[in-house]
């Protein structure tokens, strides 16, 4: 856990925020600030695009530590992956042994495109960890012979994994759940639990409650102020998960991307039927646990594929269950447990992984390098990367598998720094560059107060770095006038197709400033006592 957190907190609060992590951070943050932890506002509007959980995270963490800032925003999604790699280790080891634990803890840090959403303030981070805690949970569950204790404590653990994973993400979280749930039984039904056993389905249906209740609190609230309500975030929650034929066609390819981006642990996939045919008969519970997991991956893969998720990064959850399986067949390689072939298979896929780590670390810092010049960081980790993967070809050739994958695991933790690096600097071209023409366009009358709706939505870390706060945009022309005789307004270049024309006789100048080259945005002053044309500045 220590490692994972040292390999992530590097250059954690440098990068500005991007993506959706200011929808994240902002959000929280406003909870603090206003007082409000019931009804999340993305500045003065209501926010409702996702359940509250990941905010409240962000919001407990800016009280207890008194600070604020995106090292803070970012921090939940460090601590959940840290405590998701012990988790698994502490899984793996209690059914097959502290060296298979110690294996697939590696292997859940060899999961590079993890490392994206561990370091950013979003809910991905969060929502991996509880659905995989779910997910293991109800894989333990199925063992028809477990003790009452064991029983209790994980319902409790799939209850905590159900009713999190419902308040970060609502149903879009639940199919590894489900596949645990379901799978293991359609598939081995001699040696697990049936899916209508009460103490698989139950902590499931009690684990729906909290998003329910919430979501019933503010209702309620909505009835009694309708008025203050924007429920455009309530679509994505109240849609469908399902989407149309395109996405159909091209959620085929996601188990490919999945995994193609999860190598080299997916390989284990590949060699698991023979591994589990010719090393291990009779079955042990060690076998059973690795059955149970590759069943719920083929099943939670298919709920994604049926359900038309085409993007990968929502697939993500399912990659740490490819940990047990791993760290166990790597066990079996570092006991010799396996035959001469399979032996010799295992080697060659750890030695081809140690110098793919150095090429694409190379890589990596070349481009760095010759695009903002040198650094001497990036040359040092570029050196202690080679020395290391060295280090570990030499132990792999003398067959001491141990200290050949203690210094893999330090080859793959200084590529941290040309992946962080890189980040750096993709993020500080977007926010920063906007919100710098923001401030120059307002700059001017900084009393004034800033109206916006979807460019709030859209960017709200533009008026965080811009250092402007924003109201919500009155729904129709005559009450904006009538609430405000002079203001500045960002539009979105949607909403000013919209408005323009209505707006144009109380212009007094209107600017455009480019977000990342895709968006127009237009900075509109007005002054409802007057109808002078508008001074255009492109």
């Amino acid at each position: 856990m220590l490692f994972i957190v040292l390999m992530h907190l590097w250059q954690l609060g440098s990068p500005p925020l991007s993506g959706t992590e200011g929808h994240r951070a902002l959000t929280a943050h406003q909870m603090v600030t206003r007082g409000d932890w019931l009804t999340p506002h993305l500045w003065d509007n209501v926010y409702l695009r996702k359940p509250p959980l990941q905010y409240w995270f962000i919001a407990i963490l800016e009280v207890i530590t008194g600070q604020t800032g995106t090292w803070i925003w970012r921090l939940p999604a460090v601590l959940c992956s840290a405590l998701l790699g012990g988790i698994i280790v502490r899984f793996t080891s209690r059914h097959a042994g502290g060296i298979a634990g110690w294996c697939s803890g590696l292997a859940y840090v060899c999961l590079i495109p993890l490392w994206l959403q561990s370091r950013a303030a979003d809910i991905d981070a969060a929502n991996t960890f509880f659905s995989v805690l779910g997910a293991l949970a109800l894989v333990e569950l199925q063992d028809p012979n477990s003790s009452p204790r064991q029983n209790i404590t994980r319902m409790a653990l799939v209850f905590l994994g159900t009713s999190a994973t419902l308040m970060l993400k609502a149903q879009a979280a639940m199919p590894i759940i489900v596949a645990a749930w379901i799978g293991p039984w359609l598939m081995h039904r001699k040696i697990n639990r049936k899916p209508w056993d009460w103490r698989l389905w139950a902590p499931i249906l009690l684990g729906v409650l909290p998003l329910a209740i919430w979501m019933g609190m503010i209702y309620q609230q909505f009835q009694n102020q309708i008025h203050m309500a924007d429920t455009r975030g309530l679509s994505e929650m109240a849609n469908n998960v399902t989407g149309q034929i395109v996405d159909y066609f091209r959620a085929l390819l996601l188990p490919v991307q999945l995994f193609a981006f999860s190598l080299p642990i997916s390989l284990c996939l590949m060699r698991f039927p023979n591994w589990l045919a010719k090393a291990h008969t009779p079955q042990t519970n060690a076998t059973t646990v690795c059955r149970n997991l590759f069943t719920t991956i083929l099943f939670a893969t298919l709920i994604y594929v049926l359900t038309a998720t085409h993007n990968p990064r929502y697939g993500y959850p399912i990659l740490p269950l490819l940990c047990p399986i791993a760290g166990i067949m790597l066990k079996d390689w570092m006991t010799g447990q396996l035959n001469v072939t399979e032996l010799n298979r295992f080697t060659k896929i750890i030695g081809i992984f140690l110098w793919s780590l150095v090429i694409l670390h190379a890589v990596l810092a070349g481009m760095l390098i010759w695009q903002h010049g040198v650094q001497v960081l990036l040359i040092l980790s570029v050196i202690i990367a080679f020395i290391s993967a060295v280090k570990s070809e030499i132990h792999l050739r003398r067959k001491q598998s141990g200290r050949s994958l203690i210094f893999l695991a330090v080859t793959l933790a200084s590529l941290t720094i040309p992946i962080s690096e890189n980040l750096n600097f993709k993020k500080q071209r977007g926010g920063y560059m906007a919100a710098a023409a923001l401030i120059e366009e307002t700059q001017t009358e900084p009393e004034q107060i800033v109206l916006a709706r979807k460019v709030a939505y859209d960017q709200p870390e533009l008026f965080y770095y811009a250092g402007r706060s924003t109201s919500a945009l009155p729904r129709d022309i005559q009450t904006l006038l009538q609430t405000y005789t002079q203001a500045t307004l960002v539009l979105h270049a949607s909403e000013y197709d919209v408005m323009g024309e209505s707006l144009a006789p109380y212009i007094t100048s209107k600017t455009t400033i480019d977000m990342h080259g895709k968006t127009r945005l237009w900075v509109v002053k007005i002054n409802a006592k007057q109808t002078t044309p508008a001074l255009v500045r492109p």
